[in-house]
């Protein structure tokens, strides 16, 4: 036998006969099938998985799996995107940087100048191996997670490869695990690979399904901050509409009170008697007409006059007292009429209770006996003229103030303290 080749190469030799050498031919043809099926079975499936997650990790394995020209700089960079070196360990990643350019180097120069070139790649090949090997130890050493399957299958083909460049350089024997063992530790090491991409698959649907679930949470906590702050958004606003309301209602009773007596003042006067006169004709009760009184302060000029403002001021307050506790029944308004009148107003009442009414309070004013010298009776007294009307076609509500307003000029023509009924 004669072998001729100018580049080195390992031939053992070996004496078969015809017999045992188709069986192991046919052996070795069976192994070599059952390798390279199971590696274009692994590319196939993370081919498939490459497609359907798009994460580029399963590609390069793809890569490093069919491609043994360029494995070298194919398994470098799978295993900076596994064990994400640039993070874990930027130093050591820096150094695989360096091998990934000296590797793909050396698929040029083999081309070139194999025979100066060989003895280097093996050694650089080794130093290749030692330090995917080491990163894999590093990044298991900082608990990831990828790096524990990562360091169990680069172990066995490291192993693998060591035997393989050994027997190659002569200095093991050739045996199945220093010829065939590169074989039987790539396939190993690529279903170790696969468990190790598969695990992050699992790693990657928990991580999204507990980011789902944390983000539901969130969006539970802001609903319910939402919620939370629509209720006190709602109670503030409640809350201001309150106060809103009762300010309204405090402008609004101090628009329609005297200032000087706490009753009603004109405005609200008005108001009420349009109201009052609209609601009795609606009714239209023919034994339940609106009842007014208009009242007045006798001699109140000389009083005020005599004793001053401050005192005039007291004595109409004492008016509006005395007023308020006579007309006393629900429904009735009493209110100052301007300067020293007064006035009040009675639904569904007659001429004569609105009389009797009256009455009671021109008696309580001078039973008060506030001291009034200048006053032909010598304390305060009033004069009352009290009209009722029923709204019917042809009257207005001021034709009611108009019979009060001459029933109390009688009142006055007649002496005064007294009361007197329109007729």
């Amino acid at each position: 036998m004669r072998v001729q080749t100018p580049k080195p190469l390992n031939i053992p030799a070996r004496l078969w006969s015809l017999e045992a050498f188709h069986s192991h031919q046919a052996g070795d043809y069976a192994l070599q099938a059952l390798y390279f099926g199971v590696v274009l079975a692994i590319a196939f499936y993370n081919l498939m998985l490459f497609f359907a997650l798009r994460d580029l990790n399963y590609l390069i394995y793809v890569l490093f799996a069919a491609c043994a020209a360029l494995a070298t700089v194919a398994m470098l960079l799978f295993t900076r995107r596994l064990l994400n070196t640039t993070q874990m360990v930027p130093r050591i990643d820096l150094w695989i940087k360096v091998f990934m350019v000296a590797s793909a180097a050396f698929f040029f120069l083999l081309m070139l100048w194999f025979w100066e070139v060989n003895r280097f790649f093996v050694v650089t090949n080794l130093v290749t191996s030692l330090l995917i090997l080491g990163t894999g130890i590093a990044c298991a050493i900082k608990r990831q997670r990828s790096a524990y399957y990562f360091v169990a299958a680069f172990s066995v083909l490291f192993l693998a490869n060591v035997l393989s460049h050994l027997r190659n350089l002569g200095l093991v024997p050739t045996n199945v695990l220093t010829s065939d063992g590169l074989q039987i530790g790539s396939v190993i090491e690529m279903l170790l690979l696969s468990l190790a991409l598969a695990d992050r698959f699992n790693v990657m649907r928990r991580e999204k399904i507990a980011a789902q679930a944390q983000s539901l949470q969130v969006q539970g906590q802001l609903v319910e901050t939402l919620r939370a702050s629509e209720h006190v958004l709602e109670d503030r606003v409640a809350q201001r509409t309150a106060e809103l309301q009762a300010v309204n209602r405090q402008l609004e009773a101090i628009s329609a009170t005297d200032a000087l007596t706490g009753i009603g003042n004109r405005r609200h006067f008005d108001a009420v008697l349009a109201s009052e006169w609209a609601r009795a004709a609606r009714i239209g009760q023919p034994l339940a007409p609106l009842a007014l009184g208009l009242m007045d302060v006798d001699w109140f000029k000389e009083f005020n006059d005599h004793y001053g403002h401050p005192a005039g001021d007291e004595c109409l307050r004492l008016v509006a007292k005395v007023l308020s506790e006579g007309i006393c029944r629900t429904g009735d308004m009493v209110a100052r009429y301007g300067g020293e009148e007064f006035v009040f107003i009675s639904p569904a009442t007659t001429c004569k209770n609105a009389q009797l009414m009256a009455q009671r309070v021109c008696a309580a004013m001078q039973a008060l006996s506030l001291v009034h010298e200048l006053s032909e009776f010598g304390c305060v007294t009033v004069s009352i003229g009290v009209a009722s009307l029923l709204p019917v076609q042809g009257l207005i509500s001021y034709d009611l103030v108009k019979a009060a307003d001459k029933a109390l000029y009688a009142a006055k023509q007649q002496g005064r303290n007294r009361v007197v009924a329109a007729a």
